[in-house]
């Protein structure tokens, strides 16, 4: 199977997801509560997604 940038967009999804719902049982698991956990898995989900735009960034000036 050719890597292309679908398939790439496709895996980013896909492990995205899997992140997701893996933070959302391991937070209902330890805080008894499936509405903190989505708000924690919510909140950890926005903070990683700002934090890896902002690698990204700091890496571009890098590599230009």
């Amino acid at each position: 199977m050719q890597n292309t940038k679908k398939i790439s967009l496709l895996k980013a999804v896909s492990w995205q997801t899997l992140g997701i719902f893996s933070t959302l049982i391991t937070t209902w698991i330890v805080t008894g509560s499936i509405s903190l956990a989505g708000n924690l898995t919510f909140a950890m989900t926005s903070v990683a997604f700002v934090m890896y735009f902002l690698h990204e960034r700091v890496w571009a000036r890098f590599t230009n």
